[in-house]
């Protein structure tokens, strides 16, 4: 990514473990979080690649790519192409078959603020109301990996918030990741780590030890 010419952030499982200084757990595949304004400049730089695109209005079908704007919520998942390879049309594109990356596509205001999480009553695309944001200059920094990484608080709300209403909502290793990362979290980390939850969930799990620091 290093001559990727938009925004791009170190996120997911891989973030935990740069502000852990440790690697803690295998990893399934690399999350890179980009923006969604920058996403036909995605797909000219990885011209090469082979991109499923999963988003909000897309069946669980694997097909390419092809640059067309995607709604929010959205990921898209890559790999080097493979001529002549066919690509499996169900199920999850793993690791194991080369699909080490995903690049997960997300909102930011007209002010630089990123949304992390949208007021699932509007609806999908763009034109959802955030709900919880963050400034960019606060969301990201470099990591012990020298790239640019999402900042620890920001990466447990993810966890804490993902998949809510489906049956991946607070997976073992969320759980595990919280418990290894909350302690390196500053008071105004947590703060904002607690205050983020409330506005999405005000009885989550997580709420009742961020409470206790």
């Amino acid at each position: 990514m290093a001559n990727y010419p938009g925004r791009w952030v170190l996120s997911g499982g891989w973030a935990v473990d740069a502000w852990l200084d440790a690697e803690t757990r295998d990893h399934g595949d690399i999350d890179i979080s980009v923006f969604l304004d920058d996403s036909q400049a995605l797909y000219e730089y990885l011209a090469g690649w082979e991109l499923v695109g999963h988003d909000a209005f897309t069946d669980n079908i694997n097909q390419l790519w092809d640059g067309r704007l995607l709604q929010l919520p959205a990921h898209l998942h890559g790999r080097l192409a493979r001529p002549g390879e066919e690509i499996p049309r169900e199920g999850p594109l793993l690791a194991d078959g080369g699909f080490g990356a995903e690049f997960v596509l997300n909102e930011r205001t007209e002010g630089d603020e990123w949304v992390l999480y949208f007021d699932p009553a509007d609806g999908k695309g763009p034109a959802r109301k955030p709900v919880v944001t963050i400034p960019l200059e606060r969301a990201v920094r470099e990591s012990r990996y020298g790239v640019p990484t999402l900042v620890a608080e920001a990466v447990l709300f993810y966890k804490a918030t993902a998949y809510k209403g489906t049956r991946h909502y607070l997976r073992s290793r969320d759980h595990v990741d919280f418990e290894r990362l909350l302690p390196r979290l500053d008071y105004d980390q947590r703060a904002w780590l607690a205050d983020a939850i409330t506005q999405v969930e005000a009885d989550h799990p997580w709420l009742g030890v961020l409470a206790m620091l």
